[in-house]
């Protein structure tokens, strides 16, 4: 009978035990044997930041890098060493770009020198100079056709195609912040040695209606005839412009355009800007004698 009541007495704790057992200690004891730990389960909260960091990256040789990136690169400065100089086909062009991109790399830095006229372009990509945010490229004269170029692009993408642009042109003026010219690179024609002569009535110097300016420059042709000049000229504020018709000398090999005042000419500063040559073949080219300063100097006023 005793050994009955101890049976039946052992009987009941078990069943007690299993009835008040934790789910705690139930999910740790289901667990045993299949592999994982309660902590693996839950996870700590490094695993938690590297688990939601690893849909936002991938592997690259190794590195982890961004999966997606919007932003645009940045371009800190660009530098053109030659900008405003008359250079020679022997010469060479240097640029320089400052650039980074905070959520990837620079992917390409591009720079495309246009020309104006007649004549051939060029593009060329800079590669990053040593540390930090450089990227530098040369371009050599004798790769460009033409008289007259400007820097019309430059251009930095990122790995992911996301790209910014640095501002060529100036609105104020109307024209290229960057520029340069070619002498003698013309091909069949060239103009060079602009000079003007102002013909006062007064010996005071000033132009009055009735008086002249005359702008003369000698012309190379090669293989080409020359059908029609014109030259263009405007004032310092660009509220009032000309058209000169200019004449050909083909013994002299000169142009000449005259500037005559009357009085409706507007009471400013006027410059010659350009001349215009169109050749029997249909080709045509603008000589800018603006930028030779040192050679040419085209302001001249009057009063009324």
């Amino acid at each position: 009978m005793r050994e009955l009541s101890k049976r039946l007495l052992g009987i009941m704790l078990a069943v007690i035990m299993a009835v008040t057992m934790s789910p705690v200690q139930g999910a740790a004891a289901e667990n045993e044997g299949t592999g994982y730990e309660g902590a693996a389960k839950t996870g700590t909260s490094e695993d938690k930041e590297s688990t939601a960091n690893s849909s936002n990256v991938t592997e690259d040789d190794g590195e982890k890098v961004p999966s997606y990136d919007i932003n645009k690169p940045v371009i800190e400065s660009f530098e053109f060493v030659e900008n405003g100089q008359t250079l020679t086909v022997n010469e060479t062009l240097h640029f320089t770009v400052s650039a980074y991109d905070a959520d990837s790399e620079i992917q390409s830095v591009y720079i495309y020198v246009s020309y104006i006229g007649n004549g051939t372009g060029r593009g060329i990509w800079l590669e990053k100079s040593g540390q930090g945010n450089l990227y530098t490229g040369t371009l050599p004269c004798s790769e460009l056709k033409g008289s007259q170029f400007y820097v019309s692009e430059i251009k930095v993408e990122d790995m992911y195609g996301n790209y910014n642009t640095w501002d060529t042109w100036d609105s104020e003026t109307g024209k290229s912040r960057y520029t340069f010219t070619l002498d003698g690179n013309d091909g069949n024609i060239s103009v060079c040695n602009f000079r003007m002569q102002t013909n006062p009535s007064n010996e005071d110097g000033k132009l009055r209606p009735g008086d002249t300016v005359t702008y003369t420059a000698d012309v190379r042709c090669e293989d080409e005839e020359i059908s029609y000049c014109y030259a263009y000229v405007y004032n310092n504020n660009f509220s009032r412009s000309k058209y000169l018709s200019v004449s050909y000398d083909e013994t002299a090999q000169t142009l000449t355009g005259t500037f005559t005042v009357t009085d409706k000419t507007h009471p400013k500063e006027w410059k010659l800007n350009y001349f215009h040559v169109e050749t029997k073949s249909g080709k045509y080219y603008y000589f800018y004698p603006s930028l030779k300063i040192d050679v040419f100097d085209g302001w001249f006023c009057f009063i009324n």
